[in-house]
């Protein structure tokens, strides 16, 4: 929190300074107040058609601030195309002009200050579109990337490397983000991250959100990693927001795509829209299933006494995920300030890993071996429900609105293993020992329920103040059941002490504030929420109950600073949580094999991070330049742990060893070498350090490390397009030892036909076979050695089908271009 105390500081210290120097403390002609600023700005100019210079009549003008994107105001061409804005206040402005027939036009920066106010724009060229019936078809291509001041947008449709895949195959072509070869997601290094779907909380979290939803279904991906105090807290790295694709068009339209691939993964998918005056109907479903063969190795050396144990193995294994998804939603426009929202989806999620793996342990000095293979088969299977209403409220005045949420779901299963240990000779094979045989089975049902109220309000001519209130409700209830096979009575016999039950909720009731406002220097946003937490985790097979209540608060801060020249700055803080899961809090024995054991901790505690970022942007004609300088502190830190019994057992478990940080810059450019040739790359470098103990050792270490990704995007002249991307991501340190280097190359080539109503999509991934994740932990009386790799190349083919032109609008292919000396403050 000290940060937090400095941070706010040296904002007050700043805008004392700002008002110092004026006259009466601020109260002067020279201190910048936009309410009482002059409104005597004036923009004018004359649309024109770029093919045969007559003027566009009728083509709608709008005039938005570029600090929030807020609309100022409007207008309609007249006659020989003129248009002209007045009494426009002071400052910086990005102009849109749209007409039927013509591509959009935009002018990024326009600048109206006391030395400038009258904005002469002479003719402005529109480009004709290619129609087809009425409807315009756009051609051009989205970036890959797209870098706003406070977050990283993915557009998915340009990511040819991932048709076909899930979000995860998306982000794994993302900056900040990095993937293992089981779909785990981390953001700068971190797991704990929220998972939003068009702004609303998902029925899953982090990593097993992701890796349920169709790369083909979605629109776009916003990574933000120091959201404002109006964000839930949770997730230390920041949020993934998941942003659908959607149509609000009249009539009916859709998309419908179907995707295979190598070792039988199948996928397929379709959305429809239709929409009347006053309704918005839109429905679809989501089919999928993926199979990932890979390999994995694992050798563990142990010191007991005067004793080594080792234990070698080697594994084939077979990893699966399967789900479908139906939802159906409803937008109703009661006027133009009114509009509800109500949305239902239904599904089922499942995942499951059959390995076979040969084992061989031994002890030195004495000789004690056996060799013996283990057969396991791991199933999940969870269905799900979710509802969501949404209603919106606009008052008279632009950005004064009222929102309003309500979220439930439930999901439920259940988780099915069993294992099988099979005793061999040296030779591997069977000796006359009957097998031994052990199952499980885990029921439990999760529900979630939120109610959410968001209100805006302008303040003045630029300020703007926010407030809300969420009520969050959260329970889970499980039990567990373990039995093991009697070879003479042929009968599965339960084991009562490893049974099961639990029955944890949570119940988190937050408020926030948040005042931004413009000085002539910056832009500024304040904000501070609170939340009051009640826990309740209820250990019933032990007899436990463990109560945690408990009050935080969550300040953020966010300064921008736009420069001429396409410039801009933004410094930024946040603090956030990660609030311990109930399987890492869970005190009871979970045996996951005769060798291995994961037992929670009922007394682990929140970990808190202090977040710090200073952002800077920069357009060029063909190049846009992205750099960010992060600091991370994380205090309480939360780390899974590993350590030896005196029976030889690996136990795994949860603790606060400490603290870390990680303190790193990140350099993010797209570039257009030719019409058909673009580059996009980033790169990360960065320093993280760990400073804690765990069972009583010092944990203390320290790297440099850093990672990198580059894409080639190639048009060929008769409209093929072609992606090559590859990334390398550096070694680096884990609580107790470290994780090897890893690179992968993937391919994809696209081609569309019918008139862009059919796109054909071929992908290659991990061209050179080089994906794998290995781990090596080290403790006081172990060394463990982890390694797995996915079977490669893989290669899939997709086919994505538009009814009424479903995706392509008028406003993805904007023309963009940039007015100089415009004005300065």
């Amino acid at each position: 929190m000290k940060f937090a105390w400095i941070f706010g500081i040296l904002m007050l210290m700043g805008w004392m300074s700002l008002m110092a120097q004026q006259p009466g403390g601020g109260e002067g002609p020279g201190f910048f107040d936009p309410s009482k600023m002059p409104k005597d700005g004036y923009l004018s100019g004359t649309l024109v058609d770029n093919t045969n210079g007559e003027g566009i009549e009728f083509a709608s003008v709008a005039l938005y601030r570029r600090r929030d994107s807020s609309l100022v105001t409007g207008t309609i061409s007249k006659a020989q195309g003129l248009f002209e804005l007045s009494d426009l206040p002071m400052g910086y402005y990005f102009m849109e002009v749209r007409f039927v027939g013509y591509r959009n036009f935009r002018m990024t920066r326009i600048g109206i200050s006391p030395q400038k106010k009258v904005i002469e724009l002479g003719e402005i060229k529109l480009e004709r579109s290619l129609t087809e019936i009425g409807e315009v078809e756009v051609v051009g291509e989205r970036k890959h990337m797209e870098y706003q001041i406070d977050r990283k947008v993915v557009n998915v449709s340009s990511d040819l490397t991932a048709a076909g895949g899930t979000v995860v195959d998306v982000l794994e072509n993302t900056p900040s983000i990095k993937t293992d070869i089981d779909g785990n997601v981390t953001l700068r290094g971190s797991s704990n991250f929220t998972v939003l779907v068009d702004g609303k909380p998902s029925v899953f979290e982090g990593s097993d959100a992701l890796q349920t939803i169709s790369a083909s279904t979605v629109e776009k991906i916003e990574i933000i990693t120091n959201p404002s105090a109006k964000f839930d807290p949770d997730g230390t790295a920041g949020i993934i927001n998941v942003i659908m694709k959607k149509q609000k068009r009249r009539g009916m339209n859709g998309i419908v795509n179907a995707s295979a691939g190598s070792f039988g993964q199948y996928s397929a998918d379709a959305l429809f829209n239709f929409q009347l005056e006053k309704f918005n109907v839109f429905t679809g479903f989501d089919l999928r299933d993926m199979n990932m063969p890979g390999y994995g190795v694992s050798n563990r050396q142990t010191l007991l006494t005067d004793t080594t144990s080792f234990l070698h193995a080697n594994s084939n294994e077979e990893m699966g995920r399967r789900s479908w998804e139906f939802k159906i939603g409803s937008d109703y426009f009661l006027n133009d300030k009114n509009s509800l929202t109500l949305q239902a989806d239904i599904g089922s999620r499942g995942f499951g890993r059959n390995s076979v793996s040969r084992y061989h342990s031994y002890t030195r000095p004495s000789s004690e071996e056996r060799y013996y293979i283990q057969d396991n088969v791991f199933d999940v299977e969870h269905g799900y429900y979710a509802l969501s209403f949404n209603y919106d409220h606009d008052f008279d005045k632009q950005g004064h609105e009222l929102l309003a949420n309500a979220f439930y779901s439930r999901n439920g299963g259940a988780d099915q293993e069993a294992l099988k240990l099979t005793d061999m000779d040296g030779d591997w094979n069977p000796i006359d020992v009957p097998p031994g045989l052990q199952r499980s089975f885990e029921n439990d049902i999760r529900d979630q329920f939120r109610l959410k109220l968001d209100y805006t309000k302008p303040v003045g001519e630029e300020g703007r103040l926010e407030a809300g209130y969420q009520f969050r409700y959260d329970r889970g209830d499980g039990d567990y059941t373990y039995d093991e096979y009697d070879p003479v009575s042929g009968e599965w016999i339960n084991v009562p002490e490893r049974n099961n039950d639990l029955v944890f909720s949570r119940n988190i009731q937050g408020t926030y504030v948040i005042f931004g406002n413009t000085f002539s220097l910056f832009d500024y946003q304040v904000g501070l929420r609170t939340e009051y937490t009640n826990r309740l985790l209820d250990q019933i097979a032990l007899g436990g109950h463990y109560r945690v209540k408990r009050f935080d608060l969550f300040p953020s801060a966010h300064i921008l600073r736009e420069m001429k020249n396409e410039q801009q700055v933004q410094l930024s803080y946040g603090r956030r949580i990660n609030r311990p899961r109930e399987f890492y809090l869970d005190p009871f024995p979970i045996y996951i094999d005769p060798v291995t054991i994961h037992i929670g901790n009922p007394s682990v505690e929140p970990e808190f991070v202090n977040s710090y970022e200073l952002n800077y942007q920069k357009r060029f004609k063909k190049i846009s330049l992205t750099a960010e300088l992060y600091y991370r502190q994380t205090n309480n830190m939360i780390s899974r742990t590993q350590h030896v019994s005196d029976e030889n057992m690996l136990i795994y478990s949860v603790d606060n060893i400490g603290k870390d940080y990680a303190v790193g810059t990140e350099l993010m450019a797209n570039l257009d070498l030719f019409k058909w040739w673009k580059l996009s790359g980033s790169g990360t470098l960065f320093r993280y350090g760990i400073d804690g103990e765990v069972e009583g050792e010092s944990v203390d270490q320290v790297t440099n490390t850093w990672n990198a990704r580059l894409n080639h995007f190639i048009t060929l002249p008769w409209g093929t397009r072609v992606q090559l991307m590859g990334f390398y991501s550096a070694p680096s340190i884990m609580a107790q030892g470290d994780r090897s280097d890893f690179f992968m190359v993937n391919a994809g080539i696209r081609q569309d036909f019918l008139k862009r109503k059919l796109t054909l999509n071929f992908q290659v991934r991990d061209i050179f076979q080089t994906m794998k994740f290995a781990t090596t932990t080290t403790g006081s009386n172990f060394i463990n050695y982890m390694e797995r790799s996915r079977q490669s190349p893989s290669f899939a083919l997709s086919l994505s089908f538009k009814i009424n032109n479903y995706t392509r609008r008028v406003d993805n292919s904007d023309m963009e271009v940039e007015l100089e000396d415009t004005g300065d403050f």
